[in-house]
Formats: C-alpha cells, structure tokens, sequence
C-alpha cells in the first residue's frame, strides 16, 4: 500500500517525540518494517517520497500480446511463444489485461 507523504512525516514525526516504532505501529496502523524503511529513507535521502522503481523493460509488448490472443485465443503457449519470439525460458500469463 502507498501512503501520502503527509502521513508517513506524520508517523516519524510521533517517533522523534519519543514514543517507539511500536507506538507508531499501533497508532497509525502501518508496519513495523514500513516505519523502519521510512526512517531510512528520510536518513538516506533527506526525503520521504517513494523512489523511482529500477524495472527491467517488459519481454512482451503488452499490446502485442493483447493482439495475439484476440485474434489467437485457443493458442498453446509454445505456439504463442514462437509467434511472439519470446525464449524458451522467458514465460507469460494468458491473462492479457
């Protein structure tokens, strides 16, 4: 779950009175973990905002895929992966949003 920048200020805040990340856990309902990641990302970046996510790019064009299966719905996934050229170790979901 993300929470607001205010909020998470909020729950460090409480702390830097003094109570405990056990407190805080209880008060605002947000994990122990959650709370020690906040405290250190404010140390390591002076911030609270979420970092950037570090993702590798998809393996599939989504909108390939969608396209594939509209007009492929009963394909096996080794058929589905020729056609899509994906690798053999490389796998994806039926699902297609």
């Amino acid at each position: 779950m993300a929470y607001c920048v205010k909020f998470r200020e909020k729950a460090l805040n409480f702390i830097a009175k003094g109570n405990s990340i056990q407190k805080a856990h209880e008060k605002f309902e947000v994990g122990t973990t959650t709370i020690k990641e906040w405290k250190k990302l404010k140390a390591e970046t002076g911030r609270l905002e979420k970092r950037p996510l570090n993702r590798q790019p998809k393996k599939i064009c989504p909108e390939k895929l969608r396209a594939y299966i509209a007009t492929n719905p009963d394909s096996y996934l080794e058929k589905s992966r020729k056609s899509l050229t994906v690798q053999n170790k490389q796998y994806f979901t039926r699902s297609g949003g």
